[in-house]
């Protein structure tokens, strides 16, 4: 997995763009623990997670298995997660409602404007 990362301060937004070989769960707690850091060190609880260049490996379970991860690595009120997706979303759905049960605001998208509005609430 590879990721290249942007902030817009005026917006409160952190934009990750991940590319390469995604595996899942391994390279979700990865990025799970690098956005946490972020998050602290320049204090931006909006990241908009762009994996429309990714090659995602991994079933339902392994979307199970991300999720659940959140809990030890991620504070569930301190962020407002938007993932942004190409193709088949049923794992992405599956996902969101996994996470947003645990308390987190999330959603995922096939529409990277669609993802920034609902992330600045417009």
């Amino acid at each position: 997995m590879d990721y290249t990362a942007e902030i817009d301060r005026e917006k409160n937004l952190y934009t990750i763009c991940v590319t390469g070989d995604y595996e899942r769960p391994k390279d979700a707690i990865a990025l799970q623990k690098a956005t946490n850091e972020l998050r602290e060190k320049h204090e931006i609880n909006r990241f908009l997670i762009d994996y429309r260049e990714a090659r995602i490996t991994g079933g339902t379970m392994d979307a199970y298995d991300s999720a659940m991860a959140a809990n030890q690595t991620m504070i569930p009120f301190k962020f407002k997660l938007a993932f942004v997706y190409r193709g088949d979303m049923s794992v992405p759905k599956f996902m969101e409602d996994v996470v947003v049960n645990m308390g987190y605001q999330l959603r995922v998208f096939d529409d990277i404007d669609l993802a920034k509005k609902w992330l600045l609430g417009k």
